[in-house]
């Protein structure tokens, strides 16, 4: 994907998002995205262990980067944290509108 695209592809996202409220994961979000959890779909061990780093429902977020395979690299707070592909796709999240969820990322 060329980066022209890439950029296109990203503005679309964040249109959708932003005018409809839109559920996506977080596999879906594009760079620099902010985003707010809005549900974890995995079972009850590893949704504790997310909601123990901080990558609970209602904690707002920022996608720092992307990797390959739907890996993420996101922020919140000052935490910079790793999320493979899998449990990336599993991460609900819903355009941040707010400033409460602005505000959690650094």
């Amino acid at each position: 994907m060329d980066n022209t695209h890439a950029r296109r592809f990203d503005d679309t996202v964040r249109r959708r998002a932003g005018e409809r409220g839109a559920i996506m994961t977080l596999r879906d979000c594009p760079r620099a995205m902010r985003v707010v959890v809005d549900g974890i779909d995995l079972d009850d061990r590893h949704r504790f262990r997310l909601c123990e780093i901080g990558l609970a429902p209602g904690a707002g977020l920022r996608v720092m980067q992307r990797s390959a395979f739907g890996g993420r690299v996101v922020a919140f707070g000052n935490e910079r944290v790793a999320v493979d592909g899998g449990t990336a796709r599993a991460v609900r999240v819903r355009f941040a509108r707010d400033e409460h969820a602005q505000d959690d990322v650094a």
